[in-house]
């Protein structure tokens, strides 16, 4: 009769694309060869297992949350980025707005990039969901070039208004109610209007 030798194989084939070695005592997976042999009589033995036993750890990684950089007039935006494995449960947080520099904060200034939109007159700035670092834009950029005042005494008095840098400024010119002036004798009534 044919003497045959239980034999073992192992394989793990894509395991380390996704998991680590563990040990017996830090594993998620464990994975024991099954013996086979063929047909015939088999010897007394105690328990072979030439394939080993394998363990592994599952690979875990987490997000990574870029910064924009600046060169030029280009802005390279900074993106969310994860490596391979199981990532634990979380969120990012939603990108909020405000007219002040939160503190302790530094702000990556993309006011003289492509990145950043010039605002059509009574437009909008229209904002894309996508995760977003901490950016800032100036309200230069968020006002038309076609704005034309550049002084105050090109306004009236208590009226403001912001130049094409994003300055505001607010007017001179005084107002003046009609009147009645005597020139060599003669009455002329000057109209109600302004005056620089």
């Amino acid at each position: 009769m044919t003497t045959v030798t239980p034999t073992t194989s192992y394989a793990n084939t894509g395991m380390s694309t996704y998991f680590n070695t563990g040990t017996s005592d830090n594993n998620n997976v464990t994975i024991t060869p099954q013996y086979s042999n063929s047909a015939g009589y088999v010897s007394a033995h105690t328990d072979q297992n030439n394939g080993g036993i394998g363990y592994w750890k599952i690979k875990t990684t987490s997000v990574t949350q870029g910064t924009t950089t600046v060169s030029g007039t280009t802005a390279t935006r900074g993106n969310a980025s994860w490596g391979t494995g199981w990532i634990t449960s979380s969120s990012i947080a939603a990108a909020t707005f405000s007219n002040s520099a939160t503190s302790g904060v530094t702000y990556v200034d993309i006011s003289n990039t492509t990145a950043a939109p010039i605002l059509a007159a009574e437009g909008y700035l229209y904002i894309n969901k996508g995760y977003t670092d901490n950016l800032r834009i100036s309200l230069a950029k968020l006002i038309p070039d076609s704005a034309t005042v550049s002084a105050s005494n090109q306004m009236l008095n208590g009226v403001a208004a912001y130049d094409s840098n994003g300055k505001l400024w607010t007017g001179n010119i005084q107002t003046k109610t009609g009147s009645d002036l005597s020139v060599n004798g003669k009455t002329v009534t000057v109209p109600a209007g302004y005056y620089a």
